[in-house]
Order: C-alpha cells, then structure tokens, then sequence
C-alpha cells in the first residue's frame, strides 16, 4: 500500500508541478530580465513581476461566484507574499535554484493537503 502512495505522490508531483514552476519561473525570469536592464531601481523587477504575477490570481474576483471571493482574496495575499519573498531571494542570491525547489516544495505541500482532504471524503 505505502509504495503506490508514493509513486503517485512522486509522479504526481514531479510531472505536475516542475512544469509549472519552471513555465512560472521562467516567465518571470524573462520579464525580471528585461525590466533589470532599465536600471532604474534595484527593486523594481521584484515589486512589477510580482504584482504582474498576483493579478493572474486576483482576475477571478470579477466574474466568479460570490462564495469563492474570500478565497480569491486569501489566494492573492499568499501568492503577493510568497511572491515578495521569493523574489527577494532570488534578488539578493542571484540563484533560481532555491526558488525553484521552494516553489515544488509548496507545490507539494498544497497537493498533499489537497489529497488528504480527498481521502478524508472516501
């Protein structure tokens, strides 16, 4: 029984999720990279990919149904903050490869959270 939960977890986490961190990272590595070279102000590829990237979340709120709108509003604060946060270290390491691994890590987290709430239904 363990060994098909694990391999549902790793395929399920490994095929779902390193292509959107890396789609999500490489986006916003090639915006980041553009607004860098304007030279205008050390923050502000940090403060424009992420404000672009929470307002993906946020559109919802305009046509979705009402009782999904204290989600949409939970949704965007969590990924304005984590999005702040990773930003700022990928700013201050110039390293993608820890915000890589923080992104399949919190992909993992909200997946697991998501199956244990499916098996709590069964």
């Amino acid at each position: 029984m363990f060994f098909n939960w694990w391999c549902f977890l790793f395929f399920g986490t490994f095929l779902e999720f390193t292509p959107d961190a890396a789609r999500n990272g490489l986006a916003r590595l090639c915006l980041w990279s553009v607004i860098e070279r304007m030279k205008l102000y050390k923050f502000l590829p940090l403060i424009l990919t992420t404000f672009s990237f929470t307002l993906y979340y946020f559109y919802p709120l305009f046509w979705g149904p009402h009782p999904y709108k204290a989600f949409i509003y939970f949704q965007t604060m969590m990924y304005l903050i984590m999005g702040l946060w990773w930003g700022y270290a990928f700013l201050r390491e110039r390293n993608i490869t820890h915000v890589f691994l923080m992104h399949i890590f919190f992909q993992i987290g909200y997946y697991t959270a998501d199956i244990w709430k499916f098996i709590g239904e069964l």
